[in-house]
């Protein structure tokens, strides 16, 4: 029994350390916000939102999905004062933005 209990585990480790490291998919710890937009920096790439919790910054990368009804549009659309709701995901120290939907 305690044979066969150590190569199972033995076939686990294997698995798992060739496996390399684990990755959850984006969504995991991330969140999201709908508040007035305080800036935009379009050199920066990022929006700061106001929200129930006070200023967020949140940056955006070639893969955030910036939406006005159905149409698409880009950071230079996003402005000051208006409401948006986004999506974001954690990355190192910082908040990135995985869609971000403006107001009509």
């Amino acid at each position: 029994m305690f044979l066969k209990s150590a190569i199972s585990v033995f076939v686990v480790l294997s698995i798992f350390l060739t496996a390399g490291p684990l990755v959850l998919p984006a969504e995991a710890g991330g969140g999201a916000v709908t508040g007035k937009v305080k800036d935009v920096d379009l050199r920066e790439q990022s929006v700061i939102v106001g929200g129930p919790g006070g200023d967020m910054a949140i940056y955006v990368d070639k893969n955030t999905r910036i939406r006005q009804g159905g149409a698409v549009r880009s950071l230079s659309h996003v402005k000051v004062g208006s409401i948006v709701r986004i999506e974001y995901r954690p990355m190192a120290d910082d908040l990135i933005a995985n869609t971000i939907s403006l107001s009509p």
